[in-house]
C-alpha cells in the first residue's frame, strides 16, 4: 500500500526462505508482482500456494485477477468460480467476476 515493493519483496522472500510452505507468504509475493506487473513471477507464485492448499480461496482469487488483467478472461473466471465455490460470501470474487464478465461483454 505504500508502494514500497522491493522493501516487501525482501521480506516476502526472507519469510518464504525461512519457511517455503508458508502459503501466505507465497500468496502476497504473488500480489506483490501482480501490483508491479510481473504477471509471470505472479502466477508461479499463486500456483505454489495454490498447489500447497488447493482451497485457499484468496491466493485462486488472486490468480483469477491475475489471468483478467493479462486477457485470460475464461481462466479468470475459473478461478473467481472455484473461489466462489469455496466461499459463497466471497465478496471480492463475486465483484471480480462481474467484472470480468464486464470485460468480456456478457
Amino acid at each position: 500500500m505504500m508502494e514500497r515493493h522491493d522493501e516487501a519483496l525482501a521480506d516476502l522472500n526472507r519469510a518464504i526462505e525461512l519457511d517455503p510452505n508458508q502459503t501466505r507468504a507465497i500468496a502476497d509475493r504473488g500480489e506483490t508482482y501482480r501490483i508491479i506487473g510481473r504477471y509471470d513471477e505472479a502466477l508461479a507464485d499463486f500456483n505454489r500456494a495454490i498447489e500447497l492448499d488447493p482451497n485457499q480461496t484468496r491466493a485462486i482469487a488472486d490468480r483469477g485477477e491475475t489471468y483478467r488483467i493479462t486477457g485470460r478472461y475464461d481462466e479468470a473466471l475459473a478461478d473467481f468460480n472455484r473461489a466462489i465455490e469455496l466461499d459463497s460470501d466471497y465478496a471480492w470474487a463475486i465483484g471480480s467476476r462481474g467484472h470480468t464478465y464486464r470485460m468480456m461483454k456478457r
